[in-house]
């Protein structure tokens, strides 16, 4: 396990050693020659690196031992790093921080870190004493804060249409600017993750016409990063990569009049999305092809979009953003986004906007069951809906609302056929969970009829999970549609 050292200006990738006092010019130089529990420290000092071929990594690191690229923040050269004369005024969720005086000493782009902070921010715009972010800041409220200038982040363009394709497991990257240069044919991301259990931290990824900033990978962790894309489809868009189990967590997501998220063909983008925001994009989520799979469950997100789904939206498989049900006002707020499948003829399930409840979502769940389903085995039942809930640990009760039209049905489900489901912790001292059903059933009469399961009592506040089911067997003659309301009412 060695440390290796970079300097982007000075440095050789020939005749340097890797050592500070030697050190070796470029990252695409890095990702040649670190191996396992390794260490790249990479110096701007004013310069770049243009790459002329696509660059991946030559090894894996380790679950214990991953391969670490750190942009240094001033520790090993502290000459590219100053004290800021200014003390500053931060409040905790707004991008806004206030200076002692008129701020002459940063910039817009320029990298600031506050103290009492350990994340570092970026200077947007500077207009007298107010210093906006880019990026929400998430440290400590409070006054007389003193900060630093941090050197700027060391930067890769990928000129001529080449991108970083990371195709190795158990990278950790921090605070590296990735460009593609305007990836116009390749459809791959600036940073296209197709290893596993990858983090990238503080980067800057940009496409400026290709497919996304970031393709994410499988257990891919992606932290307080700013990811752009102004190309052909998404910021997030895993198009030769599988997202299985992604976590986004406090970024800032660019579709710059696009999408935020994608998927295409037979991909999927599975996660979860945390603290993040969603600027300039057309839609949050578009999917382009039957097999494609979206689901991505939201915590403290916010969209600006005014569409949720893109047009063209497609795909067989269930598309849901999800976001946790808060009720005591600190975590989230109180709505469900659900993005289904509009027109697929071979959809189970779809976004309907025209047959919706009164005070519930924008939106219901059709469900169009098939021949296949039945009583007798686990995997004949269709799940309808799954979502976090946060309960206080005080009694509630959880209300699902379905409608059956008449016409649709011989005989309306039994309990035993369509029923909701609630998960929640009833033992904190040993973590135990309890689940519960609905015991009731509802008419087929066209109204909004409610299938409610408690009253529950949490051991503690936390998370829990709701899951609604349906497994009546088709009936002849009859379509046997429903529809859900994915907004649960709690009480």
């Amino acid at each position: 396990m060695s440390t290796y050292y970079f300097d982007q200006t000075n440095g050789d990738d020939t005749n340097g050693d890797g050592s500070k006092g030697n050190p070796y010019k470029s990252i695409a130089k890095a990702l040649s020659i670190l191996g396992t529990g390794d260490m790249a420290i990479v110096r701007n000092n004013g310069g770049s690196e243009t790459w002329a071929s696509d660059q991946s990594p030559s090894n894996d690191g380790s679950f214990y031992s991953p391969i670490v690229i750190r942009a240094d923040d001033g520790t090993e050269w502290p000459a590219d790093k100053s004290s800021l004369t200014n003390t500053y005024t931060t409040t905790n969720g707004s991008k806004a921080v206030t200076a002692s005086a008129s701020e002459s000493e940063l910039s817009a782009g320029d990298q600031v870190k506050l103290n009492g902070d350990d994340r570092w921010y970026t200077a947007a715009s500077v207009s007298q004493a107010t210093v906006t972010l880019e990026m929400t800041y998430r440290g400590p409220s409070g006054s007389g804060r003193s900060a630093e200038k941090l050197p700027a982040m060391p930067k890769i363009d990928g000129a001529a249409s080449y991108y970083w394709d990371h195709d190795k497991s158990f990278w950790r990257i921090e605070r590296l600017h990735i460009d593609d240069g305007g990836n116009v044919a390749e459809f791959a991301g600036a940073f296209q993750d197709a290893g596993y259990c990858n983090t990238l931290e503080g980067c800057r990824l940009v496409s400026a016409a290709g497919a996304a900033g970031l393709c994410p990978g499988r257990f891919g962790r992606y932290l307080r990063c700013q990811i752009t894309s102004s190309g052909q489809y998404a910021a997030v868009f895993p198009y030769n990569t599988d997202g299985d189990n992604v976590l986004l967590d406090d970024c800032l997501i660019e579709g710059a009049s696009l999408y935020g998220f994608c998927v295409y063909g037979y991909r999927r983008l599975v996660g979860e999305l945390r603290n993040l925001e969603c600027t300039n994009e057309a839609a949050v989520i578009k999917s382009e092809a039957n097999s494609a799979e979206l689901r991505l469950d939201c915590y403290n997100v916010v969209f600006s979009a005014s569409n949720f789904l893109g047009s063209g939206y497609r795909g067989s498989k269930t598309g849901l953003l999800a976001a946790v049900q808060d009720f005591n006002g600190t975590k989230r707020d109180n709505r469900v986004f659900t993005g289904l499948d509009p027109a697929d003829d071979d959809a189970a399930l779809r976004r309907n906007t025209s047959t919706t409840r009164s005070g519930g979502a924008d939106s219901s769940i059709e469900v169009r069951p098939s021949t296949y389903l039945g009583t007798n085995a686990e995997w004949r039942r269709l799940t309808v809906l799954e979502a976090y809930l946060h309960l206080p640990a005080s009694s509630k009760t959880v209300t699902v609302y379905v409608n059956l039209p008449a016409a649709n049905f011989t005989s309306a489900p039994t309990a035993g056929e369509l029923w909701v489901e609630l998960e929640y912790l009833a033992d904190s001292a040993n973590a135990g969970r309890r689940v519960v059903r609905s015991t009731g059933a509802v008419s087929a009469d066209g109204n909004w009829n409610g299938l409610s399961v408690g009253p529950v009592t949490p051991a503690a506040a936390g998370e829990a999970f709701l899951r609604v089911h349906y497994c009546k067997t088709k009936e002849d003659g009859k379509s046997n549609h429903l529809y859900v309301d994915p907004e649960p009412v709690i009480a």
